[in-house]
């Protein structure tokens, strides 16, 4: 199921219309059916508005995910849970560079603290 797919799917179990959601999201009125006839592709800015619009992750939509909710919505335990599993997954190489990058903010926080 690509993002188009997975807007409409989303678009029926909400029982709305696409002019609804448009117009509620901020899009412009037609866009949503210009994407269902595979006329254009919706746009970052569009995911994004949209993935707000519906509460559920611009990764969800993206097909990265089968994750709906967004982080953001996660108690402290579960956003826990949520990045040590994402972590556990990554080769070490990469683990490696989340520890530096968790670091560096971790330093640069400190710094904007003083």
């Amino acid at each position: 199921m690509d993002t188009i797919d997975k807007i409409f799917m989303l678009i029926e179990e909400k029982g709305l219309t696409a002019t609804q959601v448009s117009k509620e999201a901020g899009l412009t009125t037609g866009l949503l059916t210009q994407w269902k006839q595979r006329k254009q592709k919706p746009s970052t800015e569009a995911i994004v508005k949209l993935a707000t619009y519906f509460n559920v992750s611009t990764d969800y939509l993206l097909g990265k995910s089968d994750q709906k909710e967004m982080l953001t919505t996660l108690t402290g335990d579960e956003l826990d849970a949520e990045i040590i599993r994402l972590y556990s997954e990554l080769p070490p190489n990469l683990q490696e560079q989340v520890l530096q990058y968790a670091r560096f903010l971790a330093s640069d926080k400190d710094s904007e603290d003083k």
